[in-house]
């Protein structure tokens, strides 16, 4: 009998109270409370990771478009006209 009494204190003494977002009690073990813990840590690290990598990217390079067009007219123009002179 002693032995039962004993056993129960060692399970009250593994569970531990705690309060979730919607505010609801409930107890649980210390391990499954480390694990969520640590769930919880990898799942803030990597939204973190997520937004730091949004704002660190690099704007994409814009063409210059006009400049090309500038350039090919210039091709096409010294073409006729080395056509054009005999």
């Amino acid at each position: 009998m002693s032995s039962q009494a004993f056993f129960i204190d060692d399970s009250t003494e593994n569970l531990v109270e705690v309060r979730r977002s919607s505010g609801k009690k409930e107890w649980v073990t210390k391990e499954k409370l480390a694990q969520l813990n640590k769930n919880h840590r990898l799942k803030r690290a990597s939204l973190r990771a997520k937004s730091d990598d949004f704002l660190t990217q690099r704007k994409p390079k814009k063409t210059n478009w006009i400049a090309i067009s500038i350039w090919l007219n210039v091709l096409l123009l010294t073409a006729l006209l080395v056509a054009l002179l005999p």
